[in-house]
């Protein structure tokens, strides 16, 4: 610690909001409020290790532990920054396999470069991603910082000599969709867009930008190269938060309060589980009190007085969701 900054693994994401609202239920137990709404706090494990099954809060919404939050809001505690976070990102891995024909590189025209065809490939793939997923209005309105994406992240080839054309190279990366399109159709768009280019490789991707001997199709040796897409898993679609909810307007009602103005804000990275939760009827708010340049940072921190704020705003929270709707 070193004034009010608070440094260590998870201040920011995210034990420091397990501490934030363990101390919210010690002074709930402390100071015995009469309410007339009940507070439910639930501390979630297994957020991002989701090849353990059955452990988490998906398997408590499964069970029907948490049927009687639908009745009232749900704060979701994982974002950063203070503000309101209305909106999150849908996501989806993938993996490009693109299969060409090992040759000698002083004969390029003999042998499919693998290499050349995956970036000509993922250069068409995603011109028409960012055709077919354009930026719309309600992104505006959401305050989204960025459009939906699709892009490489992780690049292999075969292990070869270097003067031999490989004859597999394997791109991965992820979708980053803006919760108004919908994974299953991008997954499906994508799908057809490989389609096209193994249909007729040459045709769709040739386009001279390797030289004049760079091809993806040998009529003469029966051989053309050829793509496969691998969804790496099933992917989740986005939240776009009910921002004319009562939770909405006094999150934001008590976020002005205590911090003098309310500006939401969304992202495009990507939460489990709460676009899924909202489906199922729940009214989820989502906020967070660390640091979004935190996340993830070698030197992980936070500041005890953004969670003092955090404490005031909370409780201001509970107070305007048991009198009532918020005063406009």
């Amino acid at each position: 610690q070193e004034g009010d900054r608070l440094y260590g693994r998870g201040t920011t994401d995210c034990l420091g909001h397990v501490a934030l609202l363990t101390d919210l239920l010690a002074t709930l137990a402390t100071t015995r409020p009469q309410l007339k709404t009940t507070v439910n706090v639930v501390f979630i494990a297994n957020e991002e290790a989701g090849a353990i099954l059955g452990v988490g809060i998906d398997q408590l919404a499964r069970e029907g532990y948490l049927e009687g939050l639908k009745s009232g809001p749900v704060f979701w505690v994982d974002a950063a920054d203070r503000q309101p976070c209305v909106g999150t990102a849908g996501m989806v891995q993938w993996k490009l396999k693109v299969q060409g024909k090992l040759f000698h590189s002083g004969l390029p025209h003999r042998g499919i470069n693998s290499i050349e065809m995956a970036m000509d490939a993922m250069n068409y793939i995603q011109e028409r991603f960012y055709a077919d997923f354009p930026r719309v209005a309600q992104e505006e309105e959401y305050a989204f910082m960025t459009s939906s994406t699709m892009k490489p992240t992780n690049i292999i080839s075969s292990d070869g000599s270097l003067n031999q054309l490989p004859p597999l190279c394997t791109i991965s990366g992820d979708i980053r969709l803006a919760p108004f399109y919908r994974i299953a159709d991008a997954k499906s768009s994508i799908e057809g867009y490989v389609a096209a280019i193994n249909a007729d490789p040459s045709g769709v991707l040739e386009k001279n930008l390797h030289g004049p001997h760079s091809k993806y199709s040998l009529p003469e040796d029966n051989v053309k190269g050829e793509c496969e897409i691998i969804w790496l898993n099933d992917g989740e679609d986005g939240i776009a938060c009910d921002m004319s909810s009562i939770s909405f307007q006094a999150l934001s009602q008590a976020t002005a309060a205590v911090l003098g103005d309310s500006v939401h804000y969304s992202i495009g990275g990507s939460l489990p589980l709460v676009g899924s939760m909202q489906a199922q009827g729940f009214d989820i708010q989502i906020v967070g009190y660390g640091k979004s340049c935190a996340y993830h940072a070698d030197n992980e921190f936070a500041d005890l007085q953004h969670f003092r704020e955090a404490a005031q705003i909370f409780s201001k929270i509970i107070g305007i969701i048991d009198e009532g709707a918020p005063t406009a």
